[in-house]
Protein backbone atom coordinates (compact mmCIF):
# COMPACT_ATOMS: atom_id res chain seq x y z
CA UNK A 1 0.00 0.00 0.00
CA UNK A 2 1.38 3.43 -0.94
CA UNK A 3 1.84 6.04 1.75
CA UNK A 4 -0.78 8.28 0.11
CA UNK A 5 -3.35 5.46 0.11
CA UNK A 6 -2.60 4.91 3.81
CA UNK A 7 -3.22 8.58 4.59
CA UNK A 8 -6.34 8.57 2.45
CA UNK A 9 -7.67 5.62 4.41
CA UNK A 10 -6.93 7.42 7.68
CA UNK A 11 -8.78 10.52 6.54
CA UNK A 12 -11.72 8.50 5.30
CA UNK A 13 -12.03 6.64 8.58
CA UNK A 14 -11.72 9.91 10.49
CA UNK A 15 -14.54 11.40 8.46
CA UNK A 16 -16.75 8.49 9.45
CA UNK A 17 -15.67 8.45 13.09
CA UNK A 18 -16.53 12.10 13.59
CA UNK A 19 -20.04 11.74 12.16
CA UNK A 20 -21.23 11.51 15.76
CA UNK A 21 -19.84 13.14 18.87
CA UNK A 22 -18.52 11.39 21.98
CA UNK A 23 -20.69 11.56 25.08
CA UNK A 24 -20.03 14.64 27.16
CA UNK A 25 -18.17 16.48 24.38
CA UNK A 26 -18.02 20.25 24.87
CA UNK A 27 -19.23 22.62 22.17
CA UNK A 28 -15.63 23.51 21.33
CA UNK A 29 -14.73 19.84 20.86
CA UNK A 30 -17.82 19.31 18.69
CA UNK A 31 -16.82 22.26 16.52
CA UNK A 32 -13.30 20.82 16.13
CA UNK A 33 -14.63 17.39 15.18
CA UNK A 34 -17.03 18.96 12.68
CA UNK A 35 -14.16 20.91 11.10
CA UNK A 36 -12.06 17.74 10.85
CA UNK A 37 -14.94 15.88 9.20
CA UNK A 38 -15.56 18.61 6.62
CA UNK A 39 -11.87 19.12 5.85
CA UNK A 40 -11.31 15.36 5.54
CA UNK A 41 -14.03 15.20 2.92
CA UNK A 42 -12.66 18.26 1.12
CA UNK A 43 -9.12 16.90 0.91
CA UNK A 44 -10.36 13.60 -0.54
CA UNK A 45 -12.07 15.53 -3.31
CA UNK A 46 -9.08 17.79 -3.84
CA UNK A 47 -5.86 15.96 -2.81
CA UNK A 48 -3.67 18.80 -4.12
CA UNK A 49 -5.06 21.35 -1.64
CA UNK A 50 -1.97 21.59 0.55
CA UNK A 51 -3.47 24.23 2.85
CA UNK A 52 -6.20 21.79 3.88
CA UNK A 53 -3.58 19.24 4.95
CA UNK A 54 -1.89 21.85 7.11
CA UNK A 55 -5.22 22.87 8.66
CA UNK A 56 -6.05 19.23 9.42
CA UNK A 57 -2.66 18.77 11.04
CA UNK A 58 -3.29 21.78 13.30
CA UNK A 59 -6.71 20.46 14.32
CA UNK A 60 -5.38 17.00 15.13
CA UNK A 61 -2.58 18.50 17.20
CA UNK A 62 -5.01 20.74 19.07
CA UNK A 63 -6.99 17.62 20.02
CA UNK A 64 -3.84 15.86 21.21
CA UNK A 65 -3.97 13.38 18.32
CA UNK A 66 -0.32 13.91 17.49
CA UNK A 67 0.05 10.62 15.61
CA UNK A 68 -2.40 11.68 12.90
CA UNK A 69 -0.85 15.16 12.77
CA UNK A 70 2.58 13.59 12.15
CA UNK A 71 1.16 11.32 9.45
CA UNK A 72 -0.28 14.32 7.62
CA UNK A 73 3.03 16.23 7.74
CA UNK A 74 4.84 13.11 6.52
CA UNK A 75 2.40 12.72 3.61
CA UNK A 76 3.22 16.26 2.50
CA UNK A 77 6.97 15.80 2.86
CA UNK A 78 6.77 12.66 0.68
CA UNK A 79 5.57 14.79 -2.23
CA UNK A 80 8.57 15.65 -4.43
CA UNK A 81 6.68 18.56 -6.00
CA UNK A 82 6.21 20.30 -2.62
CA UNK A 83 7.79 23.81 -2.89
CA UNK A 84 10.79 24.48 -0.63
CA UNK A 85 8.92 27.21 1.25
CA UNK A 86 6.03 24.87 2.13
CA UNK A 87 8.48 22.06 2.86
CA UNK A 88 10.21 24.28 5.43
CA UNK A 89 6.88 25.21 7.00
CA UNK A 90 5.87 21.54 7.12
CA UNK A 91 9.09 20.56 8.88
CA UNK A 92 8.48 23.37 11.37
CA UNK A 93 4.95 22.15 12.07
CA UNK A 94 6.27 18.60 12.34
CA UNK A 95 8.65 19.87 15.01
CA UNK A 96 5.66 21.34 16.83
CA UNK A 97 3.90 17.98 16.64
CA UNK A 98 6.90 16.09 18.01
CA UNK A 99 7.34 18.64 20.78
CA UNK A 100 3.68 18.25 21.76
CA UNK A 101 4.28 14.48 21.92
CA UNK A 102 7.36 14.96 24.13
CA UNK A 103 9.75 13.66 21.46
CA UNK A 104 12.27 16.44 21.92
CA UNK A 105 15.12 14.94 19.85
CA UNK A 106 12.82 14.51 16.85
CA UNK A 107 11.44 18.00 17.36
CA UNK A 108 14.95 19.48 17.30
CA UNK A 109 15.73 17.51 14.12
CA UNK A 110 12.58 18.81 12.41
CA UNK A 111 13.36 22.41 13.40
CA UNK A 112 16.88 22.07 12.01
CA UNK A 113 15.50 20.73 8.73
CA UNK A 114 13.13 23.70 8.56
CA UNK A 115 16.08 26.04 9.11
CA UNK A 116 18.06 24.36 6.34
CA UNK A 117 15.18 25.14 3.98
CA UNK A 118 15.21 28.83 4.85
CA UNK A 119 12.33 28.91 7.34
CA UNK A 120 12.17 31.87 9.75
CA UNK A 121 15.27 31.82 11.96
CA UNK A 122 13.50 33.85 14.64
CA UNK A 123 10.63 31.36 14.95
CA UNK A 124 12.99 28.39 14.94
CA UNK A 125 15.24 29.90 17.62
CA UNK A 126 12.18 30.72 19.74
CA UNK A 127 11.00 27.13 19.56
CA UNK A 128 14.48 25.71 20.11
CA UNK A 129 14.88 27.96 23.15
CA UNK A 130 11.67 26.60 24.65
CA UNK A 131 12.78 23.08 23.72
CA UNK A 132 16.14 23.41 25.49
CA UNK A 133 14.51 25.09 28.47
CA UNK A 134 12.07 22.20 28.81
CA UNK A 135 14.97 19.74 28.65
CA UNK A 136 16.94 21.61 31.33
CA UNK A 137 19.75 22.65 28.98
CA UNK A 138 20.01 26.22 30.32
CA UNK A 139 23.15 27.14 28.38
CA UNK A 140 21.64 26.33 24.98
CA UNK A 141 18.38 27.98 25.99
CA UNK A 142 20.34 31.16 26.77
CA UNK A 143 22.02 31.06 23.36
CA UNK A 144 18.70 30.70 21.54
CA UNK A 145 16.99 33.45 23.53
CA UNK A 146 20.00 35.67 22.85
CA UNK A 147 19.63 34.99 19.12
CA UNK A 148 16.02 36.24 19.16
CA UNK A 149 16.84 39.24 21.38
CA UNK A 150 14.82 38.11 24.41
CA UNK A 151 17.09 39.51 27.12
CA UNK A 152 14.60 38.82 29.92
CA UNK A 153 14.53 35.11 29.15
CA UNK A 154 18.28 34.97 28.43
CA UNK A 155 19.07 36.43 31.87
CA UNK A 156 16.54 34.11 33.52
CA UNK A 157 18.14 30.95 32.18
CA UNK A 158 21.63 32.23 32.87
CA UNK A 159 20.56 32.49 36.51
CA UNK A 160 19.13 28.97 36.29
CA UNK A 161 22.50 27.80 35.00
CA UNK A 162 24.27 29.37 37.98
CA UNK A 163 21.73 27.95 40.42
CA UNK A 164 22.29 24.49 38.96
CA UNK A 165 26.05 24.84 39.55
CA UNK A 166 25.39 25.70 43.19
CA UNK A 167 22.97 22.83 43.61
CA UNK A 168 25.56 20.36 42.40
CA UNK A 169 28.51 21.80 44.27
CA UNK A 170 28.54 24.65 46.79
CA UNK A 171 32.19 25.24 45.92
CA UNK A 172 31.07 26.59 42.54
CA UNK A 173 29.84 29.81 44.14
CA UNK A 174 32.35 31.99 42.28
CA UNK A 175 31.39 30.61 38.88
CA UNK A 176 27.72 30.92 39.77
CA UNK A 177 28.17 34.54 40.91
CA UNK A 178 29.89 35.37 37.61
CA UNK A 179 26.85 34.05 35.77
CA UNK A 180 24.51 36.10 37.97
CA UNK A 181 26.52 39.27 37.35
CA UNK A 182 26.63 38.55 33.64
CA UNK A 183 22.84 38.15 33.64
CA UNK A 184 22.56 41.61 35.18
CA UNK A 185 24.73 43.07 32.42
CA UNK A 186 22.44 41.49 29.84
CA UNK A 187 19.24 42.64 31.56
CA UNK A 188 19.79 45.07 34.48
CA UNK A 189 16.19 44.83 35.85
CA UNK A 190 16.42 41.01 36.07
CA UNK A 191 14.59 40.14 39.30
CA UNK A 192 15.97 36.60 39.16
CA UNK A 193 19.58 37.76 38.91
CA UNK A 194 19.27 40.32 41.72
CA UNK A 195 17.57 37.71 43.89
CA UNK A 196 20.38 35.24 43.25
CA UNK A 197 23.10 37.81 44.03
CA UNK A 198 21.49 39.09 47.24
CA UNK A 199 20.66 35.56 48.40
CA UNK A 200 24.29 34.51 48.01
CA UNK A 201 25.45 37.58 49.95
CA UNK A 202 23.04 36.71 52.76
CA UNK A 203 24.06 33.05 52.87
CA UNK A 204 27.69 34.16 53.11
CA UNK A 205 26.57 36.65 55.79
CA UNK A 206 28.22 39.38 53.81
CA UNK A 207 25.64 41.83 55.10
CA UNK A 208 27.35 44.98 53.84
CA UNK A 209 27.28 43.70 50.25
CA UNK A 210 23.76 42.35 50.67
CA UNK A 211 22.49 45.77 51.78
CA UNK A 212 24.35 47.54 48.98
CA UNK A 213 23.01 45.13 46.35
CA UNK A 214 19.46 45.37 47.68
CA UNK A 215 19.59 49.14 47.28
CA UNK A 216 20.91 48.76 43.72
CA UNK A 217 18.26 46.19 42.89
CA UNK A 218 15.38 48.38 44.05
CA UNK A 219 16.72 51.20 41.88
CA UNK A 220 16.80 48.93 38.80
CA UNK A 221 13.67 46.81 39.24
CA UNK A 222 10.35 48.56 38.45
CA UNK A 223 8.54 49.38 41.69
CA UNK A 224 5.47 47.28 40.78
CA UNK A 225 7.69 44.22 40.25
CA UNK A 226 9.79 44.49 43.42
CA UNK A 227 7.47 42.07 45.25
CA UNK A 228 9.10 39.26 43.24
CA UNK A 229 12.46 40.02 44.84
CA UNK A 230 11.01 40.24 48.35
CA UNK A 231 9.00 37.03 47.97
CA UNK A 232 12.15 35.09 47.10
CA UNK A 233 14.17 36.64 49.92
CA UNK A 234 11.49 35.64 52.43
CA UNK A 235 11.76 32.05 51.19
CA UNK A 236 15.54 31.98 51.60
CA UNK A 237 16.51 29.05 53.81
CA UNK A 238 19.08 29.64 56.53
CA UNK A 239 22.41 27.88 55.96
CA UNK A 240 23.41 25.10 58.41
CA UNK A 241 25.49 26.53 61.24
CA UNK A 242 29.16 25.60 60.92
CA UNK A 243 28.26 23.44 57.95
CA UNK A 244 26.22 21.09 60.10
CA UNK A 245 22.65 20.15 59.03
CA UNK A 246 21.86 19.48 62.72
CA UNK A 247 22.31 23.07 63.83
CA UNK A 248 20.31 24.21 66.87
CA UNK A 249 16.98 25.82 66.04
CA UNK A 250 18.03 29.05 67.73
CA UNK A 251 20.92 29.46 65.30
CA UNK A 252 18.49 29.46 62.36
CA UNK A 253 16.42 32.14 64.07
CA UNK A 254 19.57 34.16 64.68
CA UNK A 255 20.36 34.06 60.95
CA UNK A 256 16.97 35.56 60.09
CA UNK A 257 17.44 38.18 62.80
CA UNK A 258 20.82 39.16 61.36
CA UNK A 259 19.30 39.23 57.88
CA UNK A 260 16.50 41.53 59.05
CA UNK A 261 18.91 43.81 60.90
CA UNK A 262 20.98 44.16 57.73
CA UNK A 263 18.20 44.72 55.20
CA UNK A 264 15.77 46.92 57.14
CA UNK A 265 18.05 50.01 57.08
CA UNK A 266 18.14 49.80 53.26
CA UNK A 267 14.34 49.65 53.15
CA UNK A 268 14.02 52.60 55.53
CA UNK A 269 15.84 54.79 53.02
CA UNK A 270 13.34 54.05 50.25
CA UNK A 271 10.78 56.65 49.17
CA UNK A 272 7.16 55.83 50.10
CA UNK A 273 6.54 52.49 48.33
CA UNK A 274 4.11 49.78 49.33
CA UNK A 275 6.23 46.66 48.82
CA UNK A 276 9.32 47.70 50.84
CA UNK A 277 7.00 48.59 53.72
CA UNK A 278 4.87 45.44 53.48
CA UNK A 279 7.76 43.01 53.15
CA UNK A 280 9.81 44.97 55.67
CA UNK A 281 6.96 44.33 58.11
CA UNK A 282 7.09 40.61 57.32
CA UNK A 283 10.84 40.51 57.92
CA UNK A 284 10.37 42.29 61.24
CA UNK A 285 7.53 39.97 62.20
CA UNK A 286 9.66 36.90 61.51
CA UNK A 287 12.41 38.34 63.73
CA UNK A 288 10.02 39.03 66.59
CA UNK A 289 10.03 42.83 66.25
CA UNK A 290 6.24 42.94 66.30
CA UNK A 291 5.66 46.55 67.31
CA UNK A 292 7.89 47.78 64.48
CA UNK A 293 6.19 45.36 62.08
CA UNK A 294 2.81 46.95 62.91
CA UNK A 295 4.20 50.40 62.15
CA UNK A 296 5.53 49.28 58.77
CA UNK A 297 2.22 47.61 57.92
CA UNK A 298 0.39 50.82 58.84
CA UNK A 299 2.48 52.71 56.29
CA UNK A 300 1.75 50.12 53.61
CA UNK A 301 -1.99 50.29 54.31
CA UNK A 302 -2.01 54.08 54.00
CA UNK A 303 -0.68 53.65 50.45
CA UNK A 304 -3.02 50.73 49.63
CA UNK A 305 -6.09 50.86 51.94
CA UNK A 306 -7.85 47.87 50.32
CA UNK A 307 -4.81 45.57 50.69
CA UNK A 308 -6.67 42.64 52.26
CA UNK A 309 -3.65 40.49 53.13
CA UNK A 310 -1.85 43.43 54.74
CA UNK A 311 -4.92 44.11 56.88
CA UNK A 312 -5.12 40.46 57.92
CA UNK A 313 -1.50 40.49 59.06
CA UNK A 314 -2.12 43.79 60.83
CA UNK A 315 -5.06 42.22 62.67
CA UNK A 316 -2.92 39.22 63.64
CA UNK A 317 -0.22 41.47 65.12
CA UNK A 318 -2.77 43.58 66.97
CA UNK A 319 -4.40 40.51 68.48
CA UNK A 320 -1.08 39.33 69.86
CA UNK A 321 -1.15 42.26 72.26
CA UNK A 322 -4.35 41.04 73.87
CA UNK A 323 -5.91 37.78 74.97
CA UNK A 324 -8.82 36.85 72.72
CA UNK A 325 -11.69 34.53 73.67
CA UNK A 326 -11.01 30.97 72.59
CA UNK A 327 -13.50 30.83 69.67
CA UNK A 328 -12.31 34.16 68.24
CA UNK A 329 -8.67 33.17 68.58
CA UNK A 330 -9.38 29.85 66.82
CA UNK A 331 -11.28 31.54 63.98
CA UNK A 332 -8.51 34.07 63.44
CA UNK A 333 -5.87 31.33 63.32
CA UNK A 334 -8.03 29.47 60.79
CA UNK A 335 -8.33 32.43 58.42
CA UNK A 336 -4.64 33.27 58.69
CA UNK A 337 -3.64 29.69 57.89
CA UNK A 338 -6.01 29.56 54.92
CA UNK A 339 -4.83 32.91 53.55
CA UNK A 340 -1.61 31.31 52.33
CA UNK A 341 -3.67 29.27 49.85
CA UNK A 342 -5.22 32.33 48.22
CA UNK A 343 -3.88 33.03 44.74
CA UNK A 344 -1.86 36.19 45.33
CA UNK A 345 -0.34 36.54 41.86
CA UNK A 346 -2.07 37.39 38.57
CA UNK A 347 -0.72 37.53 35.02
CA UNK A 348 -1.31 41.05 33.69
CA UNK A 349 -1.36 39.70 30.12
CA UNK A 350 -3.94 36.89 30.32
CA UNK A 351 -5.37 37.01 33.86
CA UNK A 352 -4.00 33.67 35.07
CA UNK A 353 -4.13 33.38 38.89
CA UNK A 354 -1.45 31.49 40.80
CA UNK A 355 -0.59 30.78 44.43
CA UNK A 356 3.12 30.65 43.69
CA UNK A 357 5.26 33.35 42.16
CA UNK A 358 6.04 32.91 38.45
CA UNK A 359 8.44 34.62 36.06
CA UNK A 360 6.95 33.31 32.81
CA UNK A 361 3.20 32.78 32.54
CA UNK A 362 2.35 29.12 31.92
CA UNK A 363 -0.69 30.09 29.87
CA UNK A 364 0.46 32.93 27.60
CA UNK A 365 4.29 32.68 27.96
CA UNK A 366 4.61 36.36 28.91
CA UNK A 367 7.76 37.19 30.85
CA UNK A 368 7.61 39.15 34.12
CA UNK A 369 3.86 39.67 33.72
CA UNK A 370 3.04 38.69 37.33
CA UNK A 371 1.27 41.32 39.42
CA UNK A 372 0.31 41.28 43.09
CA UNK A 373 -3.37 40.83 43.87
CA UNK A 374 -4.23 43.49 46.47
CA UNK A 375 -8.02 43.24 46.44
CA UNK A 376 -9.59 39.95 47.47
CA UNK A 377 -12.52 40.06 45.05
CA UNK A 378 -10.84 41.36 41.90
Amino acid sequence: MSFWRYIKGKLLSEGKNTASYPAGASQGEKDTLTAIRELSRAVLDNPDALEIYQALGHLYRSRGDVERAVHIRASLLNRPELPAELRGLTYFELGQDYRRAGLLDRAAWAYREAGNLGFSTVRINSEMAALYAGAGDWEKACACFSAVGNKTAEAHFMVRQGAELLRRDKKESRRAMRLFVRALKIFPPSVEAWTAVISERCLEENWKSATRDLDKALNKIPEQKSFMLFEELLRLEAPPANGSPDAPEGETENFYTRMTNALIPALEKRPPEIFPNFYGARLLQRSGRLEEAEQWLDKALVMQPDFWYGRLLRLELACRRTTLPSPTDTDLAFFISRSSGVKHFVCSACGLHREQLFYCCQRCNSWHSATYKFVLND
